[in-house]
């Protein structure tokens, strides 16, 4: 489980440099939406790490919460990047459900889940730099897949 909230605490750090960087561009309720996911964030791994009762459900609740709000933000701020976050928001967040599911059910994952978890953070990282170097042509290629089906 400390990996896991590991992982999660290097999430809370991408997602508040985000929040600090694009402030002056977010509508109040962003900024608080996003300030009290952050916050949330931050309490529910450390209930995690204390093994508290109450965050099984807290943590499900926090997760789809910070999906809810990134994919919220980006279809209406951001629109051009919503369907690039949109899909790797939801893999991510799959992977991190079924990840702490299988960890408060005492199905400890193996230890080669932490290489998984680097190989894929990184594959993510390369695909946000790829779409950030070559601009919003790759964007509106991949709006326009999404539009014809």
């Amino acid at each position: 489980m400390n990996i896991y909230i590991l992982v999660q605490f290097a999430f809370i750090i991408i997602g508040l440099s985000a929040y600090l960087y694009h402030f002056e561009k977010l509508s109040v309720f962003f900024r608080v939406l996003a300030f009290a996911v952050l916050m949330l964030s931050t309490i529910i791994c450390s209930a995690i790490l204390e093994q508290k009762q109450w965050v099984k459900y807290a943590e499900y609740f926090r997760l789809l919460l910070a999906i809810a709000g990134l994919n919220s933000l980006y279809y209406i701020s951001f629109n051009n990047w919503f369907y690039i976050v949109l899909v790797i928001s939801i893999l991510i967040t799959a992977y991190f459900l079924v990840w702490y599911t299988l960890n408060i059910h005492n199905r400890h994952l193996l230890k080669t889940m932490a290489v998984k978890i680097s190989y894929f953070s990184t594959a993510f990282l390369i695909l946000l730099l790829y779409f950030y170097k070559h601009g919003t042509s790759c964007v509106l290629e991949l709006k326009n897949i999404f539009n014809h089906h």
